[in-house]
């Protein structure tokens, strides 16, 4: 998702576009409790030697675009910061829900 998600757009760009996403999936008749953990973002980003290696694998296999060679890096830092982003049980059943739905809300029908 992180290297296809609008990849025209500059990353602060993208990151509050999926952000608002993860909001607008999680809406229902209350505020969605969706949040940012930057301890988690800079732990996944100091600590992320897998996921570093993964992106290398899936660039070499073909499977990340290979335009997106010299933004590698910058893919993998929108993944840490979306893994970043903290829901609760409710507002992940709703996305789960909404998703299962087509991708519009059960609640709003939005």
């Amino acid at each position: 998702v992180a290297s296809l998600f609008h990849p025209d757009l500059p990353m602060s760009e993208r990151f509050e576009a999926m952000y608002h996403k993860y909001k607008a999936l999680a809406d229902a008749f209350q505020a969605p409790n969706v949040s940012f953990n930057n301890v988690v973002y800079l732990s996944e980003k100091h600590n992320g030697h897998r996921n570093y290696a993964i992106g290398h694998y899936l660039l070499n296999k073909g499977c990340i675009d290979t335009a997106s060679t010299g933004k590698l890096m910058e893919i993998l830092e929108l993944y840490f910061q979306l893994c970043s982003i903290e829901l609760d049980t409710r507002a992940i059943s709703i996305m789960g829900a909404s998703l299962a739905n087509g991708g519009k809300s059960v609640f709003t029908g939005n």
